[in-house]
C-alpha cells in the first residue's frame, strides 16, 4: 500500500515485537514485500524503551543523543524468493481474501 498508494520508494522496512522472533515469517516478509526487513534482537522494544527511559531518569545516559550512541543489535532479511512464487502467493493471500469479503 504504500509503494502503491502512497507512491512511496521503501528502502527498507524496520520491525520488532514478538512475531520477531519467527525467522521464517521475518524472511518470507522481505521475500514477499521485496524489501530489505531489519529486525532488532530485542524483540519487546517496548520493555527496551522502557528501560531506556528508566536510563535517563536515573541519570545513567545524559541525554537522547547518549541512548541512541549505545550498540544496537539487528539481523537483517533480504528478498530470497524469486518472483514467480512471491506472484503466486500474492495471488493466491488475494483470492483468499476476496472469498471472505
Amino acid at each position: 500500500m504504500m509503494r502503491g498508494d502512497a507512491q512511496v520508494k521503501l528502502k527498507m522496512l524496520h520491525a520488532d515485537g514478538g512475531p520477531t522472533r519467527n525467522k521464517f515469517l521475518m524472511q518470507f516478509t522481505a521475500d514477499m514485500t521485496r524489501t530489505e526487513l531489519n529486525v532488532s534482537e530485542v524483540a519487546e522494544s517496548s520493555a527496551w524503551g522502557a528501560a531506556m527511559n528508566g536510563l535517563l531518569g536515573l541519570g545513567f545516559c545524559k541525554s537522547l543523543e547518549e541512548l541512541t550512541a549505545l550498540p544496537r543489535v539487528s539481523k537483517s532479511f533480504k528478498p530470497k524468493m524469486k518472483t514467480a512464487e512471491v506472484e503466486k502467493n500474492d495471488a493466491g493471500w488475494r483470492a483468499a481474501v476476496k472469498r471472505v469479503l
